[in-house]
């Protein structure tokens, strides 16, 4: 199915709508011949579509863990959503969800296309190595994602993660499932390509009920995920730090003159990063029109 009909598809049954009300997709409109900015316009046969600017683009391999696992759950709560609308997700790459202020939000709009019973779930690789298995480096071997993940833009692959997991970690059956396995399957094929043996290839169904059971219990596994420790080199900043009790008073006073003189649309302030340090100064900031923090 054509790019133009499958978004034609998700858009007449609503669905699209609903996610841009929800504030869950970037909000669209059809342009008319005459608003086409282009030259060749009359030789366009589908469509030319504007959607609204995001304020500030991020990427995953720059999020904080908590950040991570939100768009982890908003992918297959967005998943889950489509599923009931009998249309379902092409793809599961990181890069299509970015942050409004605080919450995630969709700009991928052509990435739904109609579900046909007994597809299997084609993404499920991509989003383990974008979503899953970045999360379970860190929350199971203690080490961060963010380094590795800027290294191979695609995510940590499966099979790297499978050989560092402790061996405790690979009895989850989460984990188990979907990274062990397949990890192991990956290898196996390898070897027989690298003997010449010719691979077995067979048609692979999921059920419907099977396929929303299985992002069903992902979100279950990737909710309760947490980094290991709360414990950061400015884990104990606000109380253990070179300043004097009125210098610190002197700051958050200084903080709240220059956020009430020029309320800026974005302040210097990651969000997620209040496990390390509490923010109080930048807090000033938010609390006086801010939009969001980066």
């Amino acid at each position: 199915m054509a790019g133009h009909e499958r978004f034609l598809a998700a858009q007449s049954c609503g669905f699209l709508d609903e996610l841009v009300a929800d504030e869950k997709l970037v909000s669209f409109r059809r342009l008319g011949r005459n608003e086409i900015p282009l030259p060749a316009a009359d030789a366009i046969s589908d469509a030319v579509y504007e959607h609204d600017r995001l304020p500030m683009i991020t990427y995953p391999y720059e999020w904080a863990f908590e950040t991570l696992k939100e768009a982890a759950l908003f992918h297959l709560d967005l998943n889950l959503g489509a599923l009931d609308r009998n249309l379902h997700l092409t793809d599961a790459t990181a890069y299509n969800i970015q942050f409004r202020g605080a919450n995630p939000i969709f700009i991928d709009h052509g990435a739904f296309e109609p579900y046909q019973e007994g597809m299997p779930w084609i993404a499920h690789r991509q989003f383990c190595e974008q979503f899953l298995n970045p999360l379970v480096m860190q929350a199971f071997c203690k080490i961060g994602y963010n380094e590795a993940y800027r290294g191979r833009l695609e995510g940590i692959a499966t099979s790297d993660l499978s050989t560092m997991l402790p061996f405790h970690a690979k009895l989850r059956p989460a984990i188990l499932t979907h990274i062990v396995l397949p990890a192991y399957f990956d290898r196996k094929a390898l070897r027989a390509g690298a003997t010449g043996q010719p691979s077995k290839s067979r048609n692979f169904t999921l059920p419907k009920s099977s396929l929303i059971g299985l992002l069903t219990g992902l979100r279950k596994f990737i909710k309760g995920l947490s980094p290991p420790g709360n414990q950061t080199v400015w884990g104990d900043y606000e109380t253990d730090n070179s300043y004097a009790s009125e210098e610190s008073e002197n700051k958050r006073r200084n903080i709240a003159e220059f956020a009430n003189r020029y309320t800026p649309a974005r302040f210097s302030r990651h969000r997620l990063q209040q496990r390390c340090i509490q923010c109080r100064y930048a807090a000033k900031r938010g609390k006086r029109g801010s939009r969001s923090g980066v």
